[in-house]
């Protein structure tokens, strides 16, 4: 019950772009819970979005984000076919700019559910910063198709 109060808390920390005070709430309860996805999850969001308000080159930016994608993995392996902690993985493999990785977790959501509206948006994201542009309406078309907007 305190758990789930404080998740409240957090998720209000992290939508307010409080993200660096959710991420040193939820650092500890990671090492105390190390299983508990929810919190892995929350945590990996944090610092995520810590690490993308920290400047180019700022070494706080590189450690949140190899702490996000390190967190997100976890998460991953304890909640391997759920879609939305892919996605998440996915948007640390995109902030990094590790489009293999990013491309490879965006077909295994793909995989797990063959409409997810994300996931072709992400792939058409990408194919665009890589430059593969026919690619992206490929992508794009089956978002549409779907029903994203």
């Amino acid at each position: 019950r305190e758990h789930a109060s404080a998740m409240g808390d957090i998720i209000g920390l992290l939508e307010s772009g409080r993200s660096s005070e959710a991420a040193s709430i939820l650092i500890p309860w990671a090492k105390k819970h190390p299983s508990d996805p929810r919190t892995l999850s929350a945590l990996g969001i944090a610092l995520l979005e810590d690490g993308k308000k920290q400047a180019l080159g700022n070494d706080l930016r590189e450690r949140r984000f190899e702490q996000a994608e390190r967190t997100m993995r976890r998460c991953a392996e304890l909640r391997s076919s759920d879609a939305r902690t892919l996605v998440n993985l996915a948007y640390v493999y995109e902030a990094t700019e590790d489009h293999l990785r990013e491309e490879k977790v965006w077909q295994t959501v793909l995989r797990i559910d063959p409409e997810h509206a994300v996931a072709h948006l992400g792939l058409a994201r990408l194919a665009v910063r890589i430059g593969d542009h026919s690619r992206a309406i490929e992508s794009l078309k089956e978002y549409q198709r779907i029903g994203g907007r």
